[in-house]
């Protein structure tokens, strides 16, 4: 990919992140689905085997996203939801039942320092639960997510190339 393309393409991840990221801060009933969509901005750079565009997009949002006042939202960002796709990429020569075993247990720590760190990311509800089933419920929606994600980044080269050429 040509250097032009990958800023271009850093530029614009970034914003899509960042209004994912507002609104998971200022829409907090959908906050999840906000910040999963943020992972999947990072998808395009690390198909097109830009990491460092990848990683400008990732830090750009994060330092984008301490505007909006909310350090515990942006810290969900940093910690979880931006390296996740990190973490996938890093993994995906792994054996799968490998692959997954780090993933859930990254996601499950991830949980964890949420839940006694960062309480106010989760709501009222969530907090209400014990740790453990917290941490079973989100794996099955983890499993859920991860199996999408793997299938979007799958297809991303070839839609990308297709895309990039016209």
């Amino acid at each position: 990919m040509k250097r032009s393309y990958a800023i271009a393409l850093a530029g614009v991840m970034t914003a899509l992140s960042v209004i994912f990221l507002m609104l998971a801060v200022y829409f907090p009933t959908g906050n999840l689905a906000c910040y999963a969509l943020t992972s999947i901005c990072l998808i395009p750079a690390l198909s097109m085997r830009s990491r460092w565009s990848a990683l400008l997009t990732y830090a750009a949002t994060a330092l984008l996203g301490l505007f909006t006042g909310q350090i515990a939202a942006v810290l969900a960002y940093v910690l979880c939801f931006g390296l996740y796709p990190f973490v996938v990429k890093l993994t995906e020569k792994w054996p799968p039942l490998l692959s997954f075993a780090v993933k859930l247990i990254y996601f499950n720590g991830m949980i964890v320092l949420c839940y006694y760190a960062a309480a106010e990311l989760l709501t009222e509800a969530l907090l209400a639960l014990p740790l453990w089933a917290l941490c079973l419920a989100g794996s099955a929606v983890f499993a859920v997510f991860d199996f999408l994600f793997l299938r979007i980044m799958q297809k991303a080269p070839a839609f990308l190339e297709r895309f990039l050429k016209k």
